[in-house]
C-alpha cells in the first residue's frame, strides 16, 4: 500500500482532525480525487476525501473530520481490534446475565455462531442512515463446524456502509454485532462486497430470556444482528447496507493473504487480537 504522504495533495494541503467538514469542503472539491492529509502536530493520522464529505452533506457544520476520515492503517488496525474486544466484553452473555437477565447475546447463540462481525461506533449521518458508516472486524471459527472448531481466525478487516436500522432517539452512533451462523454465510464474506438483504439477510437476534422461545428459528438464520446505543442492547433488523473488505488494512497487516486464507486460519493471528480471541473463546 502506498505511504499516506505519497497520496497527499501536490499543494501539501492538510487539515486538523477537529476541523468541521464545512471548513474543508472547498479544498476537497478543488483537488478531488486527491484526499487531504489529516495531521495533528507531526503525526499523520489519516486521510479524508470528497466522497466522505458528500455522504454527510446535510450535517457539514456538525461533523468533524475525525468522524469520517480514513485512519492510517498503522493506527487503525490495533485500535479497531481492541474496540471490538471491548464491545464483546460489554455484550457478552455472562456479564449481561449478572446485571440484566433480559439482555445480552444468549450463550447458546454464540456457541453456534460460525463467525462474529463487530463494528464499534457505527456512525449516524444526518437525519437518516444514507451516509452511515463504520469500520469493523470479522473472525471465524477454525473448523468445518462450530462444534469442531479449534479456535478463532485472525480478524479480517471490513467496512459497513448504508445499513438502515433504528437507534434510540438522540443517539449518533451504535456498536453493531453480527453473528454469521452458517458456513454459507462465511463464504459470502469472501466476496469483495456483500449486500445485506440481497446476498445475505440480517435478522434481529434474540436476547436473554427470549432465546428459549426463539432459539430453533434463529439458529437456522444466516445472520443475526445486534446493536447497542446509549446503553441499550438488543436485536435489530438491518435493512440494506453493504459489507466490504477493507483491502488497505488487510494488506497492511497480512500482506498478500486472501480473505479465505485469513478466515480459514491459514494466517497467524496478530498479537493485537489476543484479547478479542480470549473474549470469544469463552463461548
Amino acid at each position: 500500500m502506498p505511504e499516506l504522504e505519497s497520496i497527499a495533495s501536490p499543494l501539501g494541503a492538510e487539515c486538523d482532525p477537529e476541523d468541521m467538514l464545512s471548513d474543508v469542503l472547498e479544498v476537497l472539491r478543488l483537488q478531488d480525487p486527491v484526499p487531504l492529509l489529516v495531521v495533528r502536530g507531526d503525526a499523520v493520522l489519516g486521510t479524508i476525501g470528497l466522497e466522505a464529505v458528500v455522504s454527510s452533506f446535510d450535517v457539514l457544520d456538525q461533523t468533524s473530520v475525525r468522524d469520517v476520515m480514513r485512519p492510517a492503517p498503522e493506527i487503525d488496525v490495533g485500535e479497531r481490534i481492541e474496540r471490538g474486544a471491548e464491545v464483546m466484553r460489554r455484550s457478552g452473555a455472562e456479564a449481561a446475565i449478572m446485571t440484566a437477565p433480559d439482555g445480552g447475546v444468549p450463550a447458546v447463540i454464540l456457541d453456534h455462531a460460525q463467525c462474529v462481525m463487530i463494528v464499534p461506533g457505527y456512525k449516524k449521518a444526518g437525519l437518516g442512515f444514507g451516509g452511515a458508516f463504520g469500520r469493523g472486524v470479522v473472525t471465524c471459527r477454525v473448523g468445518k463446524t462450530a462444534a469442531q472448531a479449534a479456535g478463532w481466525s485472525a480478524p479480517l478487516f471490513v467496512t459497513l456502509g448504508g445499513a438502515s436500522f433504528g437507534l434510540q432517539i438522540g443517539a449518533q452512533e451504535s456498536d453493531v454485532v453480527m453473528l454469521i451462523m452458517t458456513r454459507d454465510g462465511e463464504n459470502s464474506l469472501l466476496n469483495d462486497h456483500v449486500s445485506l438483504g440481497g446476498d445475505m439477510a440480517a435478522t434481529a437476534g434474540p436476547v436473554g430470556r427470549e432465546a428459549s422461545a426463539e432459539t430453533d428459528l434463529r439458529l437456522h438464520a444466516k445472520m443475526l444482528a445486534y446493536s447497542r446505543s446509549r446503553g441499550l442492547f438488543g436485536g435489530i433488523t438491518v435493512k440494506g447496507g453493504v459489507i466490504k473488505q477493507d483491502r488497505d488494512s488487510n494488506h497492511w497487516l497480512y500482506k498478500n493473504a486472501t480473505a479465505q486464507q485469513i478466515l480459514d486460519g491459514e494466517v497467524a493471528r496478530p498479537e493485537q487480537a489476543s484479547t478479542l480471541v480470549a473474549e470469544l473463546s469463552r463461548h
